[in-house]
């Protein structure tokens, strides 16, 4: 990670404490499609492509 620019490469705040740096942020929706690949389902069973108690 030393040397990004947080502006390009994102950083996820993980579970226990842990912290990666993203691929290169371009805003498309391949961008977004693959941060939930790299993200998979908490334990809890929230996911990151919705807000818990969302009303469709």
């Amino acid at each position: 990670m030393l040397g990004m620019k947080i502006a390009v490469n994102p950083i996820h705040l993980g579970l226990g404490a842990t912290a990666s740096a993203e691929p290169a942020f371009t805003g498309s929706m391949d961008w977004y499609a693959g941060y939930v690949e790299r993200h998979p389902e908490r334990p809890d069973g929230w996911r990151h492509s919705r807000r818990q108690g969302a009303v469709d």
